[in-house]
């Protein structure tokens, strides 16, 4: 038994080398997502103007505001320090943000060492509480062993600053509220900067947790008055100089940062919080096989925590949260000393770490659309709090009819950890799909939405042909990184103007789409396709008939777009540099009014310094090129004729567009088109 205590931190330690080894390995090899681009904008504009937004405008009198509002929402900490690394890597000039490859590695490698600090600040948190270093491993390698947060460790620049931001706040509240005799210089001072970073993490990414700070000095007020018993103000204020301290000197910090958000501290507060609450409607997420509302349900979270937490774990942390909730109320109720009071502080802070915000977004119907990734932070704190409970059952309790449960409990968390472990091995590195068995067992195709940031599209793009690739209709390969995406896969059958190539798991367009390829891993008894490219029918909508003022929305412009196109809004199509783009509709022959021609109003890309030649082709048949200049819109006009000529099944008209220079070679620059409508007999 001897021998066993001693090899027990030793395998503590290799499982969390091992795992933070894995995460470090695939930071290479994920993709980027939509989120980061803006951030990579939001900092530019910061280094610019000294507004973390997104678009920035300057006022009459030339002062930069923000345009696209929601300034209190995200701060520039993790951003800045992704830029200084990524500087110091010579991946970027200071003062000028890339997205480059190597430019999103610094960013990423930044990523990891954040969930790093707090892997090992949750360890540390639970250690001053047990006085035990095997507990404190147990706590950090029970947080990595949850997939979502291995998995997001890779890549996910949002939420792993804030969720480590949280736990050493946390660590740092319990290291203030520890007994005296458990108080050494190293608590006092680790205490402090703990609380210090935290908080300065609060305000540097996310504003709107100082209600975490505030819950937190609420329940330091508690732990002072009804466990300490102290009466007096002045004593209370004594020992709150500590924790206040630390917190001044971060709102201190970010105000010499970022002063134009942080001089008005009583907007902050507020704007930040509502803000949060109340971000503008996304797409649900398909949660248990239906789309969810945003806000979703009040069952949204469970639902997801239920689907991709391990089942032990989700046991545990159940039974954790009533253990908790039940000492701490019969304490604070009774104010009777117990065996259990030196972690009822951590307790109540891991709790609210755990619960708050949570509880706090189901009540307020949040518009909570991903899962447990904006939840990311409740993960530390679920380990910790797990933790510490398994340490006042099985060790301060030491309750006699327990004793013998004890290598039973330890030995199903060790089999659920090593059951976790090789499903995350088999998933890498897109960790964060991970499914417990028990949901898997009931079917995860069309019934949970799989890889939301479309990670895995530079490893399925890898797969695609040159034709398939061309005819892409969601193929953004800005967003792609990692893998060599500029050798094609081997031609097989060339897509024709008929058909278009998908990425990302389709819902109710399965009749007109068949598999191409799959993003495949090998999962328990049978496989998981994180993501999947399809080839689709084309199938449009009809153009519509109006004048040619008509302005469109932004559905309609996306009801006629195919590949090629780098964004749609109300005022039209913009292509992606160098490559072809599609505009298609569908038509009917004998429609009264017939339609005698279609009009489309194009217009080249103001930075294009020369005239460059329009190539064009409707349903596969090219037409006459058309010169096109910087600042001078052409009119391509569709007749009835040339549509009905080859047309695809069912009367759709294809109408791609190249644009290319004078030697035939396509062009690094954009054309956009401006407005559509259809000239009748």
């Amino acid at each position: 038994m001897t021998k066993l205590r001693f090899f027990i931190p030793w395998v503590f330690v290799l499982y969390l080398v091992t795992m933070f080894a894995l995460s470090f390995s695939g930071v290479g090899q994920v993709g980027y997502y939509f989120d980061e681009f803006v951030h990579v904008d939001k900092l530019q504009n910061f280094l610019d103007h000294g507004l973390y937004t997104l678009e920035v405008g300057l006022d009459g009198n030339g002062e930069p505001y923000s345009v696209r509002g929601f300034v209190y929402v995200y701060g520039p900490i993790f951003s800045l320090i992704g830029h200084a690394v990524a500087v110091l890597s010579g991946a970027e000039t200071w003062g000028t943000v890339s997205i480059s490859d190597a430019a999103f590695a610094a960013r990423h490698y930044v990523v990891f060492a954040f969930s790093t600090i707090g892997v090992l600040a949750a360890g540390w948190g639970v250690a001053l509480v047990t006085r035990s270093r095997n507990w404190g491993l147990a706590a950090a390698c029970l947080l990595v062993s949850i997939p979502m947060w291995t998995g997001s460790a890779m890549y996910n620049i949002k939420d792993i600053p804030a969720a480590t931001g949280f736990t050493l706040f946390t660590v740092g509240c319990i290291a203030a509220m520890l007994p005296k005799e458990h108080h050494t210089r190293l608590t006092t001072i680790g205490g402090w900067v703990s609380l210090y970073l935290g908080s300065l993490i609060f305000w540097g990414t996310r504003p709107g947790l100082w209600v975490a700070i505030a819950l937190s000095f609420v329940a330091i007020v508690i732990v002072l008055t009804r466990l300490e018993n102290l009466r007096k103000v002045g004593e209370i204020a004594r020992r709150l100089i500590r924790p206040a301290s630390a917190v001044i000197a971060s709102y201190l910090t970010m105000l010499i940062i970022y002063p134009r958000v942080f001089l008005n501290p009583v907007k902050l507060l507020y704007k930040s919080f509502s803000d949060t609450s109340d971000f503008p409607a996304r797409r649900g997420s398909i949660t248990d096989g239906v789309m969810s509302s945003s806000p979703p349900g009040w069952d949204f979270l469970p639902k997801w925590a239920a689907a991709q937490l391990p089942e032990v774990m989700l046991v545990l942390t159940m039974v954790a949260s009533v253990v908790t909730i039940w000492i701490v109320l019969k304490r604070i109720v009774k104010s009777a000393t117990t065996s259990v009071d030196f972690a009822i502080p951590a307790l109540i802070f891991t709790f609210i770490q755990f619960a708050a915000f949570p509880v706090a977004g189901i009540l307020l119907q949040s518009r909570i659309t991903s899962g447990l990734r904006q939840f990311l932070f409740i993960l530390p704190a679920l380990a910790m709090m797990v933790t510490i409970v398994l340490f006042i059952v099985f060790d301060t309790w030491n309750v006699k009819r327990f004793r013998g449960a004890w290598p039973t409990v330890a030995g199903v968390i060790v089999a659920s950890t090593i059951v976790t472990t090789v499903l995350q091995f088999q998933l890498f590195p897109y960790n964060a799909n991970y499914f417990n068995p028990t949901t898997f067992a009931r079917g995860i195709e069309g019934r949970w939405e799989l890889d939301r940031y479309e990670l895995s599209n530079s490893e399925l793009y890898s797969t695609l042909s040159v034709s398939e690739r061309a005819h892409c209709l969601n193929c953004a390969t800005r967003y792609y990184a990692g893998i060599d995406i500029d050798i094609p896969r081997a031609e097989t059958t060339p897509i024709d103007f008929a058909h278009f190539v998908r990425l990302g798991h389709l819902v109710g367009e399965r009749e007109s789409c068949v598999p191409l390829t799959a993003v495949r891993r090998a999962y328990l008894w049978d496989h998981l396709d994180v993501s999947a490219a399809f080839q689709c029918a084309v199938a449009p909508s009809p153009i519509p008939v109006g004048p040619p003022t008509a302005t469109y929305d932004d559905t309609e412009w996306r009801s006629h777009a195919l590949w090629g196109w780098q964004s749609i809004s109300t005022s039209g199509l913009v292509s992606r540099p160098a490559q072809s783009a599609a505009f298609t509709w569908s038509f009917d022959p004998n429609a009264a009014p017939s339609i005698d021609s279609v009009t489309l109003s194009l217009a080249l890309d103001e930075g294009s310094a020369d005239t460059l030649t329009l190539m064009t082709s409707v349903n596969g048949n090219a037409e006459p090129s058309r010169s096109i200049s910087p600042g001078t819109p052409i009119e391509v006009v569709v007749s009835s004729e040339t549509m009905q000529r080859d047309a695809a099944d069912g009367d759709v008209a294809v109408v791609e567009f190249n644009l290319v220079d004078s030697s035939g070679k396509p062009v690094d620059t954009r054309f956009s088109i401006k407005n559509y409508f259809v000239n009748t007999r």
